[in-house]
């Protein structure tokens, strides 16, 4: 396969090995994959309390300046 400039075609390099769609790759350690997953719940959990505060906070302008 080799095509005579050293390179040889149709082999993908192991850095460049797809993460999320390839199955579980060699040496990919298995608490990067809990770490991801820690991160997500993280994030979703922080956005919910967000949105709620904000929707409080709307709600709360919309009675304020219906008694107004």
């Amino acid at each position: 396969r080799d095509d005579g400039n050293g390179l040889i075609l149709g082999e993908t390099p192991a850095t460049l090995r797809p993460f999320l769609f390839g199955g579980r790759g060699e040496g990919v350690d298995p608490q990067l994959y809990v770490t991801i997953t820690i991160s997500v719940i993280i994030v979703l959990v922080a956005t919910g309390i967000i949105f709620k505060f904000w929707l409080a906070g709307k709600k709360e302008n919309l009675e304020h300046s219906l008694h107004m």
